[in-house]
């Protein structure tokens, strides 16, 4: 019996009496476990013995204890405690997180094949907002795939949605390029799904030159690629790493959101983008094959959502969305459409409409001023004609400042305010930073006002010009009918 099997029934540091085992993976297995001084169910994962005379193995497991300890988010899976315990004949390091009830998103997929939009984009939207969340603390999870998504039923009907493993995760907040962690070369691997050959994936430190070897024989081909980095915790899984991440480069925080953009395009397609016979293969279709269109797997997808998902899968990180909380609510706006944002808009206008009034009466101030100056050029009419028409030229230029004026302001300090009602919708409304933030973009607020009313004026020319050239013939047949002469409407009709 295997001292993974012979946990079961002991108490581990005094502290937990584990129960039964949950499940087992490369590095280790997961238990279900007791907390006797509470009597709270918990999971406690233990890694394997013959991981712990490893140090990078060891240091993979506290990763994730800090990684997950820092953060508190109701996505996240909560871990409570970690540490080392002995056990005859062995020493043991274990990880002790909430017990959570439901599936893992990968079982769901291979179940369900692809799933309802609004099911893909509430699961989408929560895994951003936690992922986003753990950017904030300078965290990467670099390790992002649906056996780490956690779906536990929330008794409403849907789904709570936790994100597990954060043992691959980078806890500081420079970019870290893989000369500083183990690489992998996985140049000499010769795994094939549904062929069963012994394969042996090779990888190196970056501190020497030694090589080890992991036999893979006994892993089933299908879930072949997906082991090697349960033994291994080197680059993450091949199939959903960022094409920096097959590189070996710098990463940030880009690099998960293409892990999110893998996972969308799987949940909505039913299949991976990427799917090599090898490792090296997965590799280079990461870095150099642009992925199917989605609109051949799912043409009832709207297009804005094919080319938002599609453009997380951009190879170079500046073309992906800016952060993960902004490709959840680009994915929640285009699938609901204009007309849903248009009601929330509203709805977000009425239940706010002081803050709202401010601003929009201080960017209309010009305004009001500008129609005291009308009232008073109608007064001038009556006395001083030469006067008056300064007074009235200089009130058209004021009217089309104050209405750029009272643009650049309203877009400028709504945004801002916007956003924060959306992100922290019980936080009191604060204006004077909105206008503060506006005053540092100013610059691009008046250039686009101006691009705008500069589009709406060639807009407006055209269209005159159009109209005189269309209602002076008209006016003429109207008056005299038809003309003799078959020039005429070869000119009208030209």
């Amino acid at each position: 019996m295997s001292l993974v099997e012979e946990l079961i029934g002991k108490v581990l540091d005094e502290k937990y009496r584990i129960d039964k085992q949950l499940g087992q993976g490369g590095m280790g297995a997961v238990y279900l476990a007791t907390h006797l001084g509470t009597g709270r169910p918990v999971a406690l994962k233990v890694i394997a013995p013959q991981f712990m005379a490893h140090p990078e193995s060891v240091e993979r497991f506290k990763r994730e204890a800090k990684a997950a300890g820092l953060l508190r988010h109701p996505n996240i899976v909560d871990v409570t405690d970690f540490g080392f315990a002995d056990v005859d004949p062995a020493r043991v390091a274990y990880l002790v997180m909430e017990y959570l009830d439901g599936i893992s998103l990968g079982e769901v997929l291979k179940e369900e094949k692809n799933l309802p939009l609004n099911w893909a984009i509430d699961i989408l939207e929560q895994v951003c907002l936690a992922i986003d969340k753990a950017h904030q603390q300078g965290i990467i999870h670099r390790d992002l795939k649906p056996d780490n998504i956690w779906l536990e039923p929330n008794d409403r009907g849907g789904f709570t949605v936790k994100i597990l493993d954060f043992g691959l995760a980078r806890l500081d907040k420079a970019d870290l390029s893989s000369s500083d962690e183990l690489r992998s070369t996985l140049l000499q691997s010769t795994l094939i799904e549904g062929v069963n050959e012994q394969a042996a994936i090779s990888f190196r430190t970056a501190d020497t030159s030694e090589r080890r070897k992991v036999n893979t024989n006994s892993i089933h081909p299908a879930t072949q690629l997906e082991a090697l980095t349960q033994a291994g915790a080197v680059l993450g899984t091949p199939f959903y790493m960022s094409p920096e991440q097959c590189l070996g480069n710098s990463l940030d925080t880009r690099s998960d959101i293409y892990s999110l953009g893998l996972i969308a395009y799987e949940m909505l397609a039913g299949e991976r983008p990427f799917s090599g016979n090898s490792t090296q293969e997965l590799i280079t279709q990461h870095t150099q094959a642009p992925p199917p269109p989605l609109e051949e797997k799912r043409p009832d997808i709207p297009k804005q959502v094919r080319l938002l998902v599609h453009s997380a899968l951009a190879k170079d990180p500046a073309d992906r969305p800016a952060s993960a909380a902004a490709f959840a609510s680009a994915l929640r706006a285009r699938a609901e459409g204009v007309s849903v944002i248009i009601r929330q808009a509203f709805t977000l206008y009425s239940e706010h409409f002081t803050p709202f009034f401010l601003i929009s009466l201080i960017a209309y101030i010009p305004g009001i001023f500008l129609i005291f100056l009308e009232l008073l050029d109608i007064g001038l009419k009556k006395s001083s004609s030469s006067f008056a028409s300064i007074i009235s030229t200089f009130g058209f230029a004021l009217s089309v400042l104050s209405s750029m004026f009272a643009m650049v302001i309203s877009a400028g300090v709504f945004v801002p305010v916007i956003a924060q009602l959306l992100i922290a919708p019980l936080r009191p409304v604060e204006i004077l930073p909105a206008f503060a933030a506006l005053k540092k973009r100013m610059r691009a607020f008046v250039t686009s006002t101006l691009l705008f009313y500069g589009v709406v004026a060639l807009f407006f020319l055209c269209a005159i010009f159009v109209f005189a050239i269309i209602y002076t013939p008209i006016s003429i047949w109207i008056e005299k009918g038809p003309p003799r002469r078959p020039l005429f409407w070869v000119i009208f009709l030209a």
